[in-house]
């Protein structure tokens, strides 16, 4: 009887360790399109420096801090990261905001105070892109996925490099006016 508790408890720490790596592993991903929208998605005013938000709990664990330290280092961009926990602590305008799937959606709420300001708003939740994300960032059979609503990013006067819309899924008429 104890062989089996321990084995059981032993497949049970390997599956429980294995699925916090991937989980670390989606996240670094996630977080490296986030530094690397900076390079494809184009502000109203020309910018030497970015802020990202991250609402609610921090899914990258930290991860993005260490980014923003190798971005200034490597490319000479700097980067700050800000995180709140909820959309009302945000006070001065992100060019990026990034709202994680465990964070309870506030979308109304962030499309009423933010509503057709020149930012990037990233999230997991496949609900956000209709109420007021511009991208979308998700997994499908293991590997990271983006969809982008260019119309959204339109209203929000932001432009986004045909390099980054061939990776995504498109929403919206790219031909809209």
């Amino acid at each position: 009887m104890k062989k089996i508790i321990t084995i059981v408890l032993l497949v049970f720490i390997l599956f429980e360790s294995s699925s916090l790596l991937a989980t670390s592993r989606e996240y670094k991903i996630k977080g490296a399109f986030l530094f690397h929208f900076t390079d494809f998605v184009q502000w109203p005013e020309k910018k030497s420096s970015y802020i990202i938000a991250v609402i609610g709990k921090d899914p990258f664990d930290g991860y993005l801090d260490k980014l923003a330290i190798s971005m200034r280092k490597k490319k000479n961009k700097k980067i700050s990261i800000e995180y709140y926990r909820s959309f009302d602590e945000v006070k001065q305008l992100p060019d990026i905001v990034f709202i994680s799937i465990k964070q309870q959606l506030e979308k109304y709420q962030l499309h009423r105070q933010f509503k057709n300001k020149p930012m990037l708003t990233v999230a997991e939740h496949n609900n956000m892109i209709d109420a007021c994300g511009v991208i979308r960032i998700y997994n499908k059979k293991r590997k990271v996925r983006l969809e982008i609503n260019v119309k959204r990013a339109k209203q929000n006067n932001l432009k986004i490099s045909s390099k980054l819309l061939r990776l995504a899924k498109v929403k919206g008429d790219l031909c809209e006016p």
